[in-house]
């Protein structure tokens, strides 16, 4: 394998993903604390007539960030299509998102530099997740702990990348 293959980008590819989602869930989560909440004070009446009262932020948010998501799949889909026309031998299905990239199993090389890789992110995951409980004991935004959560997927995927990175040709 060489680094232009498709499964040794994929870390790069959720990396960006996940990104782009952080940003997008900050206008979710304001639409839906407004839809259960405080949807009366959307519409204010002032001076005998009525406006909408969004804080446009959050709004640029939902719009900029479902722009970005539809620019990501269809790039990832071109990537995945154009990694299955030149491997025939080895081609990734259309979930091929929602699997972890720890069954990067082609050979048992790769087995053991997946093993090693998974160690190493199981390991963050032992240290984060009791940090992360111990932070949501703490009255914040749920949008922190959404941020978080997204924090801990990237330097998943950081630690997962660099370490198989080192294994591969340039």
């Amino acid at each position: 394998m060489n680094k232009k293959d498709f499964r040794i980008q994929y870390p790069l590819w959720m990396i960006a993903l996940y990104i782009i989602l952080a940003f997008w869930t900050y206008g979710v989560v304001y639409t839906v604390d407004i839809s259960l909440n405080d949807f009366e004070d959307v519409f204010v009446v002032e001076d005998g007539g009525m406006y909408v009262a969004l804080n446009t932020l959050p709004v640029i948010s939902i719009i900029l960030g479902s722009l970005l998501l539809t620019i990501f799949f269809v790039f990832y889909s071109f990537k995945v299509k154009r990694h299955n026309k030149e491997n025939p031998d080895d081609k990734l299905g259309a979930t091929f998102l929602y699997n972890a990239t720890e069954f990067l199993e082609k050979d048992e090389m790769w087995k053991q530099v997946t093993q090693k890789a998974t160690k190493k992110v199981y390991t963050f995951y032992l240290q984060a997740l009791p940090l992360l409980v111990v932070v949501m004991y703490f009255p914040l935004d749920r949008y922190i702990f959404i941020l978080l959560v997204y924090a801990m997927l990237i330097i998943h995927n950081v630690i997962y990348y660099r370490e198989i990175r080192q294994y591969v040709e340039e």
